[in-house]
């Protein structure tokens, strides 16, 4: 998307500059001060280890797996269909999803 860089999934996923702001916003609406300079998989799994009620952890790991499918998603309509997707509108799509999501699926029903 950068056209910067060798294509590779961690450059796409997390070291890509459209990506890292979309990790940073995700992060910021999260409350989290964090840099994603593990490895994915290492992040991920750490996110359900975390010292927290379990409903929040496990809304964090759905956020996170919804950060890097809308990031894959963006990736793919700007080589595909030539649209290049804002870092604000794919942080939107996932708030917008993961709220469904959560809500519907998790048993967050008094999720606001």
């Amino acid at each position: 998307m950068c056209f910067g860089s060798v294509e590779t999934p961690i450059h796409v996923l997390r070291e890509c500059p459209f990506a890292s702001k979309v990790w940073d916003e995700v992060f910021n609406w999260c409350g989290l001060k964090f840099a994603l300079n593990v490895p994915i998989k290492l992040f991920l799994s750490s996110t359900l280890q975390l010292s927290v009620a379990i409903e929040l952890r496990n809304a964090l790991y759905s956020i996170s797996l919804a950060t890097l499918w809308f990031i894959w998603l963006a990736r793919n309509e700007h080589i595909f269909g030539s649209t290049r997707l804002a870092v604000d509108k794919v942080v939107d799509l996932i708030k917008f999803h993961t709220f469904g999501w959560l809500k519907n699926r998790a048993h967050l029903g008094n999720l606001a």
